[in-house]
Parts: structure tokens; sequence; C-alpha cells
């Protein structure tokens, strides 16, 4: 078990307190207002231009120690690692996230930037090689409603080392019921067992996770497809029409009422 003053040697900055210090760090070497301050923009148009440069500078510099924090982070775990035994790292890492306020998924990525060597580069709404992200998710659903295992497989490496691949593991049912529906009974149960098997080998060094998201992906890939669910919740979701009730049904349901008021 660890001690606690261990636990705070090892306690990772969360991004907002890191970029909070820079800010305040910045405010008093360069006089950058926070966000509580009473900003007063001029009209000066080369004040206002040395100011957003200021600004930028200041960005840049939090953006920099939070890369510099992360990968510092993902040092210290992978140190915690090698000095844990294969079994109990597990179990430690628990410990260690449970300790600091941090999720286990934030641990592997810092984990992932440390042994790259590099906190990847992404922009908001981008992958990590720098397409859309939007575009990518939508590939990779129209990839496996058309069977095409190449692409699928592609977008599902890329959404991956993106950050998204508790999106995927969101999205799998939904595909399994809008793309194969009746095609396929009990899909959800054999989704759901990879999903369970993927969590619980997300620790292993050898990577062994990924098989269970590649067969998930290319089950729905290669198994017969049927919209028959789809079409039928937009037929009569889309156009209600007047539930009909004739004599038959209502003396149906008088005689039943009745015969549930006789066994009481």
């Amino acid at each position: 078990m660890l001690s606690t003053e261990t636990v705070k040697t090892i306690h990772l900055t969360k991004d907002e307190e890191a970029r909070a210090r820079v800010l305040k760090q910045i405010e008093e070497t360069e006089g950058v207002p926070t966000q509580n301050s009473n900003l007063e923009i001029s009209d000066d148009r080369p004040a206002l231009i040395r100011r957003l440069m200021e600004l930028h500078k200041g960005i840049n510099q939090a953006y920099a120690l939070r890369d510099t924090q992360r990968l510092e982070a993902g040092k210290i775990l992978l140190t915690l690692r090698a000095a844990t035994p294969h079994n109990d790292w597990l179990p430690e890492l628990k410990e260690i996230c449970k300790a600091i306020g941090m999720c286990q998924s934030t641990a592997y990525n810092y984990m992932n930037a440390a042994e790259k060597g590099a906190v990847p580069k992404l922009k908001d709404g981008d992958t990590i090689n720098g397409h859309p992200m939007d575009v990518i998710r939508h590939i990779f659903q129209t990839s496996i409603r058309t069977g095409n295992e190449h692409r699928a497989m592609q977008c599902m490496v890329e959404l991956e080392a993106s950050g998204s691949t508790d999106w995927m593991w969101y999205r799998l049912p939904i595909i399994a019921s809008e793309d194969i529906g009746l095609a396929r009974l009990g899909l959800h149960s054999e989704i759901e067992d990879l999903r369970v098997q993927w969590k619980r080998n997300r620790n292993d060094r050898n990577n062994s996770h990924r098989l269970f998201l590649g067969h998930a992906v290319l089950l729905l890939v290669r198994v017969a497809k049927s919209r028959l669910v789809d079409d039928a919740l937009g037929t009569y979701y889309g156009d209600q029409q007047p539930i009909e009730i004739t004599d038959t049904d209502i003396a149906g349901a008088a005689s039943r009422c009745g015969r549930a008021h006789c066994n009481r």
C-alpha cells in the first residue's frame, strides 16, 4: 500500500489547476487579469494587438506547462508500474487513482504519452492525425453498415488513438440494433462480453485489450444486416394512426377483468 507521503508525491495536477497557476504567474509578471477581474478594453488598435499577443503567449505557456506535467505524470506512473508485480499493478493503480481523484483512463493516457515521449497535439474536434473527429466517426459507422472491413478497422485505430474508445463502445450496441437488428439474435450479449474483457485487460502491457475491441468491430462488419427494427420505429413513430378498437376487444377486456375480480 502507498503511504500518504507517496500519494502526495505522485499527485497529478488537473488541467484546470495547471492553467490557474500559470495564469497567476503571468498576472504577477505581465499583468494578465484573472477571469474575475473587471476587463477594460481599450479603443487603441495597436494596444489591443499588443495585448492580444501577450494573452496568446500566456495561453501557449499554459499549454506547454500542461503537456510537461502530463509527461512527468506518465513517467511517474510507468516507474511505479515497473516496480510493481504484474498481478498487483491494477489494484495499485486503482488505489492511486482513488487517492488523488483521477480516473484510470486519464492515467492510461498519461502513460501512453510518456511511452511515446510526447503529448498528442489535438485541436478541438480533430483526431490524432488531424482529421475531423465527426467525419471519422461517420466513416466508422458507415463502414460497419456497408461491410467495409478495411475502412472500419482504420477508423477504429484512429479513434482509439484519439481517445474515443468509450464512444465506440457506446455506439456499437446502437449499430447492432439499428443496422443488424433481428438478423443476428444475441449480438448485444456478445458485444457486452467483449466490452467486459476489454475493460478487464486494459492494464495489460501487451495491449491485449485491443483484441476485444477489434473482435467486436469485425463481428459487426461481417454479420448479416437488417434495418427492420429501425424502419419499424420510423414507420410507427413517424405516422401514428389511431388504434382501432372493436367490440370483440372490449368484450374480451371485460371478460378478463371479470375473471380477475372473481379470482381475488
